[in-house]
């Protein structure tokens, strides 16, 4: 006879379960590794491995395959297996289970998932460039950790593996280009320097369009002028935008050219020449051969056997090695007792810092702006922050646009370099001096194709005559004297500068003659009007004052009579003008002159206070 189960007794509740509150229906928690389902994964407690990627390695052609598999807590992992074992279902099988896989015990059960992850077909098939740098076949541009691609194809180029072992920071890409034009790029137009560095970074992937060699920029000066914030700005560029991400020429020749390597068709940071190892003798040596291995483009030659051997692919390279010191090339040359071949003078540029009457790069701050050291030192931190927070968008919309039009962007360029040294005086005969003014010139095109691309509002007439400020300071710097129209053209660009003269709607409205002269304005922009005798007093001879008119002449600026004699330092009279004023009452001679800089012209009431 079966017994009946007994029931369990219920203890007393003396009464107090009938206070107590209800109890809520506690609901079952799914652990933490259970993560949220994934398209194209199971469920993330289930065991899987799919083959995500073929890829195949540029420069040895070893090709592998990439599986994606499921690790404890629901974290997913990569492994990938060359093609010889990616078919072998027990090899595939003890990689993952050594990368940690999640899979089911049992052999059968395992070797089944394996089975059909090998069978499947990629996601997508990569290659691994043997080189960063122009891939223009494939419409892309490698860098260290992405590709930016400007086309479609089947086939995913990545960077290279040996990228993944930086000797420096991280190049990332922060911000959005938008922020990167409002701070870093707007308060750089108030600098020669600061435009010439910038435009640097966006001339450099210009070079193998346009069948240039590598060159150097040596921003040189005494410390915290800002030459490391310059080099920040630039390469806020490429996407490093702090001083810890930088480059520095603390490495071994070798060293140098892997990074001038993983740069490829970019700019080349290289910061502080000062940590160099070696005297000065050792230095200069070393400085020399550098300047010229650089200038060729070219890794060291070595045994191909050898483990240090570069791989043939990525054995060349282009770009602009932008380097700051605080002693130039010359100093440098001058400590050595020696003297600079004109090899080098081709190769590698020193430009000052600071510019005449400058205490920083900041050379061409608005008259409103507070002056002395310590507000240039407020803008150069300020600088600094905007790199940090807005670096490497630029890069990625330059690349677009130049891999898009690069049949004629390649045309363009060069009638921007010839524009720019056409621009300067410069003897034929004067073979390394030309070669370095096609250097500036690039850099000029840079900037100006990012001009007219919108990424840098800047005005392509001030960005000119900042790095023809640039190449005149060079040109000082390696000792090669300028001729007396530059010097007359210098001397007037600061003149000009600190012009005190109202400006006026109309001339001819004027009660009485200026006692300097005043500005005035057409759908052109400015139109200096200068008494004659005050023009002369500018300078400080009458030979500078007529280079300077002629100056004004070549550049089609100046306004003069259509009844004007040729050009000629034995007088002014071919380049005055008569201006009547007072409704044609008054009348004055005038020299009248055309100047789209962009420059602060202060109020007639102001100049009259």
């Amino acid at each position: 006879m079966q017994s009946r189960p007994t029931k369990a007794k219920r203890q007393p509740d003396n009464g107090r379960d009938r206070h107590r509150a209800p109890q809520p229906q506690r609901q079952s928690v799914a652990p933490p590794w259970r993560g949220p389902a994934v398209a194209g994964r199971p469920p993330s407690a289930a065991p899987f491995i799919s083959k995500i990627a073929n890829a195949e390695h540029e420069q040895t052609g070893d090709g592998f395959d990439i599986f994606e598999f499921r690790k404890p807590l629901g974290r997913v992992g990569t492994v990938s297996i060359a093609r010889d074992e990616a078919v072998i279902e027990t090899a595939v099988l003890k990689k993952i289970r050594q990368k940690n896989g999640v899979l089911p015990k049992s052999d059968a059960a395992a070797t089944q998932i394996v089975r059909a992850a090998i069978s499947s077909a990629p996601k997508e098939y990569r290659l691994l460039s043997q080189h960063t740098g122009w891939r223009l076949p494939d419409r892309c541009f490698v860098l260290l950790n992405r590709v930016i691609n400007f086309g479609s194809s089947e086939l995913k180029v990545c960077p290279p593996p040996w990228t993944e072992q930086l000797p420096f920071g991280p190049v990332s890409m922060v911000g959005t280009i938008e922020t990167w034009k409002e701070t870093v790029a707007a308060e750089a137009q108030y600098s020669t320097r600061l435009m010439l560095m910038i435009s640097c970074a966006f001339a450099a992937p210009l070079l193998r369009l346009v069948g240039r060699p590598p060159f150097i920029i040596n921003v040189f000066g005494r410390s915290k002028a800002g030459k490391t914030t310059g080099l920040l700005a630039a390469t806020s560029v490429i996407g490093i935008g702090q001083e810890e991400g930088l480059p520095n020429w603390n490495t071994t020749d070798a060293g140098l050219m892997e990074v001038a390597r993983l740069f490829n068709d970019s700019l080349v940071p290289a910061n502080e020449l000062a940590l160099m190892k070696g005297g000065k003798a050792d230095r200069r040596i070393r400085v020399k051969q550098l300047i010229y291995a650089f200038g060729e483009g070219r890794d060291t030659t070595r045994h191909s056997e050898s483990s240090f051997a570069t791989p043939r692919g990525s054995v060349t390279f282009r770009g602009i090695l932008l380097s700051t010191s605080e002693k130039s090339f010359q100093q440098q040359a001058n400590e050595a007792i020696e003297t600079r071949d004109d090899g080098e003078i081709a190769r590698a540029h020193d430009v000052p810092a600071i510019s005449k009457g400058s205490t920083t790069i900041f050379d061409r701050l608005p008259e409103h702006t507070p002056s002395g050291a310590r507000g240039a030192r407020k803008r150069l931190v300020a600088l600094r922050q905007a790199c940090a927070l807005s670096s490497g968008c630029a890069m990625v919309h330059f690349i677009k646009l130049v891999g898009k039009h690069q049949a004629e962007i390649a045309k363009q360029a060069p009638a921007l370099v010839q524009e720019f040294v056409s621009s300067l005086r410069i003897s034929d005969d004067d073979g390394p001096l030309m070669h370095a003014a096609s250097n500036f010139g690039i850099i000029f095109a840079g900037g100006a194709l990012a001009i007219k691309a919108e990424l840098l509002d800047w005005d392509r007439e001030l960005l000119r005559s900042a790095i023809a400020s640039c190449f005149e300071d060079f040109r000082n710097a390696c000792e090669r004297p300028e001729d007396s129209i530059t010097r007359a053209r210098r001397h007037l660009v600061d003149a000009v500068r600190k012009l005190k003269m109202p400006s006026v709607r109309s001339v001819a409205t004027l009660e009485s003659t200026p006692k300097v002269g005043v500005w005035t304005k057409d759908e052109k922009g400015w139109i200096a009007v200068i008494h004659s005798t005050r023009f002369d007093a500018m300078f400080p001879d009458q030979t500078m004052a007529r280079d300077a008119l002629i100056w004004l002449d070549e550049r089609g600026w100046l306004r003069k009579t259509k009844q004007a004699n040729a050009a000629t330092r034995d007088n002014k009279k071919w380049a005055e003008r008569t201006v009547k004023i007072d409704n044609g009452r008054n009348r004055f001679r005038a020299i009248i002159f055309r100047w789209p800089r962009k420059i602060e012209v202060p109020s007639k009431k102001a100049a009259s206070d």
